[in-house]
């Protein structure tokens, strides 16, 4: 419940306390990741402690990922609507990104549930970036 009144506070004392609700699932077989792919605060807190498989789970139907969630409800984010016009700076894409730098994988159909239209170097370049830095770490 706290995921979906969207409270970080009472999100953080639930990991703190119970780590294993991370990987609680609902009916439809969705984790709270899913749940919280229009809260970035929120998730932000969950993908900092996800696991790989957390993080790529596919809901009980088999087709959907927290990232394929993102993806299709960041046009509901977006201040320019549903239109194709490139976004920069509106937060439309947080949740996305937040996933995407904890490592959530791209599935090839991902890309056709974006907003607008995504280029590969859209994606190329925040994984290029990802990826130099945990060679540093």
């Amino acid at each position: 419940m706290a995921v979906i009144r969207d409270d970080p506070d009472e999100v953080a004392r639930i990991v703190n306390r119970f780590p294993d609700s991370l990987f609680e699932v609902d009916i439809f077989g969705q984790t709270p990741l899913h749940l919280a792919t229009e809260k970035p605060e929120v998730l932000s807190l969950l993908a900092q402690v996800a696991d790989d498989n957390t993080l790529n789970r596919l809901d009980r139907f088999g087709d959907r990922s927290a990232i394929d969630l993102a993806m299709m409800r960041s046009g509901d984010r977006c201040i320019h609507g549903g239109s194709n016009q490139r976004c920069r700076n509106c937060g439309c894409t947080d949740c996305v990104n937040i996933l995407l730098e904890a490592g959530c994988g791209l599935r090839a159909r991902n890309l056709g549930y974006a907003h607008n239209e995504i280029s590969l170097s859209d994606i190329l370049s925040p994984a290029s970036e990802l990826a130099r830095r945990r060679t540093e770490e």
